[in-house]
């Protein structure tokens, strides 16, 4: 009870607890830190639900506040792995707290995100429970892990493959996979949105670079005339 009332704090009252423009910590930010480290030392914490509910607080701490990036790392780690059933609920609330700031609060952006993402889902993607953890996290932030889809791609296929075309598959399973191939389909709509706005300001760039050419040719011809027409008047 009390890490969620931490957790409420720290969303909805966080200017009384820290002032986010001081990247120093004071002491109400770190008595908050150090009431949920705990939760992340495995033989600190027993109950699955006090460890990630420890989890969700140091969420909320991250996404209002600057945190060293290595307490970010451990937080996101932990709940990537986290896949419990009995947890499933709160890890999710975590995960979508965490998962848009971990590319802000990271100096390599979304290098981290897409580096411990692969590796999970390659290293330990044989047990079904992660890999549906992860590719479900990956169909809810499909627009967080957009700049870096060309390194998931591939496994996501290969999921849809695994997950929706087997006769042992549940309904869980196979409305992952449609997900996932929806997913595939909307990056491609974002890249072909994007490459046809890209085309358009370029050729808007070109339009106004010959229309600059054009009238400053004008011009020129013009003083030209001008300058010929004053030449041939004594002549008259």
């Amino acid at each position: 009870l009390l890490l969620q009332f931490s957790s409420l704090l720290v969303e909805h009252a966080a200017p009384h607890i820290h002032d986010s423009n001081n990247k120093k910590q004071g002491a109400k930010l770190r008595r908050l830190m150090t009431f949920a480290w705990p939760c992340l030392l495995p033989k600190q914490c027993v109950d699955m639900a006090t460890k990630y509910h420890g989890h969700l607080l140091l969420a909320h701490i991250i996404a209002k506040f600057a945190i060293h990036k290595r307490i970010v790392l451990q937080v996101f780690h932990s709940l990537l792995k986290a896949h419990a059933l009995e947890a499933r609920s709160i890890v999710r609330q975590a995960l979508d707290i965490l998962t848009p700031v971990v590319p802000i609060r990271m100096e390599d952006a979304n290098a981290t995100l897409v580096h411990w993402t692969k590796k999970i889902i390659v290293e330990e993607g044989h047990t079904v429970a992660q890999l549906v953890h992860m590719l479900q996290l990956l169909c809810r932030h499909y627009r967080v892990y957009y700049p870096v889809r060309q390194h998931l791609v591939q496994l996501m296929i290969s999921s849809i493959h695994r997950l929706g075309l087997t006769t042992n598959a549940t309904i869980e399973q196979r409305k992952l996979a449609v997900d996932l191939a929806e997913v595939v389909i909307k990056w491609e709509f974002q890249r072909m949105k994007e490459k046809q706005e890209g085309e358009g300001e370029a050729m808007e760039v070109d339009s106004a670079q010959g229309i600059k050419e054009a009238a400053s040719t004008s011009i020129h011809l013009g003083m030209k005339r001008s300058a010929s027409d004053g030449k041939a008047d004594p002549k008259r």
